[in-house]
């Protein structure tokens, strides 16, 4: 009798599967075919992909780049519905009168579509990041409420701004992990492309102010934001610090939280400021970053928070690892390879 082998069964996610995952991702983003997301094309524009501060309508804005930004971010899927393809399908950037997007709007298929290419750019690390990049840590998190004696059955979770699909789509991925029957919310000042993925994920999306919250008293058991800092802007004052607009903040989500609900917030801006002030020198550094620790202890605990942690930030060393993650079943298992200590920061806090 011939010897038996051992067949390993173990799914395996290999380059491939990841292109053509990636691939897919595009082509569902921008409405185009995935026959017509280049990645070579994307490869040969790496370096053009600053399109955040790209002008595409100035005149200094070259032919190539101009097109590359319209075929991938200029139109929503809707719109690309009304454009003309070739007989080969290819697209020709036929012009249809359709609304000239919003900064907003424009942001958002930006970061979308650098978060999906990434794969074909820099597969090996991440620049682009969502929320799912620091799920390790949100999931850490998350699990330590979860084991607490004091958290209600409903867990009903608030998420503070989300500039893309995927961050909304991962934020459900984790949080239900932890919490089966979570009542999941977004809140953000604007977001056509984030409203949407919140319907189609069964997420309650509010518009409003993170500094002017639209929600009563006690009303979420966790709230959670993924670098937001930097992008709180007071209207308050010109001269208001950034400290002071971070401390309003934390005095919102005092108020919308339950009792023995938790603050989870994953930033860099502590790391930024760091940096902006402190000289080379690694006490330097090292006295810096324990000064803004505690002036951020300081505002969590003026605010009414206790348990105050700040840790460093555990995430996914690169999006293929992230997309590994999602394709074998979001099973969140995190193993060690998998992750790598993320410049940037874990904060939790609880209000009594």
């Amino acid at each position: 009798m011939p010897e038996r082998k051992n067949i390993d069964f173990s799914l395996v996610v290999t380059k491939e599967d990841l292109a053509k995952n990636a691939k897919s991702r595009i082509a569902f983003l921008t409405g185009l075919q995935p026959s017509q997301v280049d990645p070579d094309e994307m490869r040969d524009l790496s370096s053009l992909l600053t399109l955040a501060s790209l002008q595409p309508y100035g005149a200094s804005a070259s032919n190539r780049i101009y097109g590359f930004y319209e075929k991938y971010i200029q139109k929503s899927p809707e719109e690309r519905q009304e454009e003309e393809l070739d007989t080969r399908g290819q697209y020709t950037g036929t012009e249809v009168n359709t609304p000239t997007p919003s900064n907003r709007t424009i942001g958002e298929r930006t970061q979308a579509f650098r978060q999906r290419s990434e794969i074909f750019i820099n597969p090996e690390n991440t620049h682009y990041l969502s929320y799912g990049i620091s799920a390790p840590s949100y999931y850490k998190a998350l699990s330590k409420q979860r084991n607490a004696e004091k958290v209600s059955s409903t867990h009903r979770s608030l998420l503070v701004g989300a500039l893309t699909p995927e961050t909304v789509s991962e934020y459900v991925g984790v949080t239900t992990h932890v919490f089966p029957n979570a009542d999941l919310h977004v809140v953000d000042i604007e977001g056509d492309a984030t409203r949407k993925a919140c319907e189609a994920n069964d997420v309650q999306w509010h518009q409003g102010d993170c500094l002017a919250m639209p929600f009563a008293p006690s009303s979420f058991d966790s709230v959670q934001s993924d670098f937001l800092f930097d992008q709180i802007r007071s209207p308050l004052s010109s001269n208001t610090s950034q400290l002071e607009t971070i401390a309003a903040y934390f005095q919102q989500l005092h108020n919308i939280l339950k009792p023995h609900g938790q603050l989870i917030s994953v930033d860099n801006q502590l790391n930024r400021e760091i940096l902006a002030t402190a000289s080379q020198s690694g006490s330097d550094i090292i006295w810096k970053t324990a000064k803004y620790k505690n002036n951020l202890k300081h505002v969590l605990r003026a605010a009414g928070f206790k348990d105050i942690a700040i840790e460093p930030l555990i995430a996914f060393s690169s999006r293929s690892e992230l997309d590994k993650e999602v394709m074998l079943g979001n099973r969140w298992d995190f193993p060690k390879k998998t992750t790598s200590t993320f410049p940037g920061w874990l904060i939790t806090a609880v209000k009594p």
